[in-house]
């Protein structure tokens, strides 16, 4: 089991000593790292991973919100004051850290209890930026969708370029291109349409992954929308492949049917 790492930021010596005392006690694996200052604090975490953030309320270069507002996003945070724990306020869930008085954490008790509180706080409050990211990611993959299916409609010349083009950026990757393969034949395929990213080319290496879907399929004519990235290797997630699916569909339809679904926008969600 790996260690609990702790980081304590300018808690007074008793404090500091309770902690000990109650994670042996209660026979934790754990590291603790001490500094007096914000500063080094952040220089702390800009070097190492720690599980927790335990912070005096009062620091001699700013104020602990600043802290946290920083560190927040990236560990649990524990912010220890001098206030009575009958008038401190309670914590309102949108709250970054929770705050504990110094003398509700004199007992052993209190620390671990305090300890699981934060880490379950910490625990709820990345689930659910991971569920709200992922949300917001289909919401710009459904814009994206749109976007491809309006440069396809045009009658321009580069249309098809045009709209791989806003893939390649949306998704980070090296290469996008359209293949036509024909099937049960000895010719090989032939890319008939290709945007590469700016300085990157398809030289396939170890960490090159590939990931392709279907456009259409023809008698033995077989098209597929691919993209390469040939910088880092990738497991390429449900999002991305339902939204290159959603192109394909789209590089399958004729402008009638394209500005049909235009028009009924929710059609151009991830289910294609």
């Amino acid at each position: 089991m790996e260690p609990l790492k702790i980081l304590l930021v300018a808690l007074r010596e008793n404090c500091q000593n309770s902690l000990t005392q109650s994670l042996l006690s209660s026979e934790y694996k754990f590291e603790v790292h001490q500094v007096s200052t914000k500063k080094q604090a952040l220089f702390a975490c800009y070097h190492s991973k720690y599980d927790i953030l335990i912070t005096n309320h009062q620091l001699p270069d700013g104020s602990y919100k600043d802290l946290v507002q920083v560190l927040g996003s990236t560990i649990a945070c524990l912010v220890v004051s001098e206030k009575s724990s009958l008038i401190t306020p309670k914590a309102s869930p949108e709250q970054q850290y929770v705050e504990k008085s110094y003398g509700s954490l004199m007992q052993t008790r209190d620390w671990i209890f305090t300890l699981k509180q934060v880490l379950a706080k910490w625990e709820k409050s990345v689930a659910s930026s991971i569920v709200q990211g992922s949300r917001n990611r289909l919401l710009l993959f459904d814009k994206v969708a749109a976007r491809c299916a309006e440069e396809l409609y045009k009658s321009t010349e580069n249309r098809i370029e045009n709209a791989l083009k806003v893939i390649l950026d949306i998704l980070e990757v090296s290469r996008i291109y359209v293949r036509d393969h024909p099937e049960h034949t000895a010719n090989t395929s032939m890319v008939v349409h290709e945007i590469s990213a700016p300085g990157q080319y398809h030289y396939p290496g170890p960490f090159s992954s590939i990931c392709e879907v279907p456009i259409r399929q023809a008698g033995e004519e077989v098209s597929y929308l691919g993209v390469e990235d040939t910088i880092r290797q990738r497991i390429w997630d449900k999002a991305e492949i339902d939204l290159l699916k959603t192109v394909a569909s789209l590089l399958r339809e004729n402008p009638e049917a394209i500005r049909h679904k235009i028009t009924m926008h929710g059609e151009l969600g991830m289910t294609a």
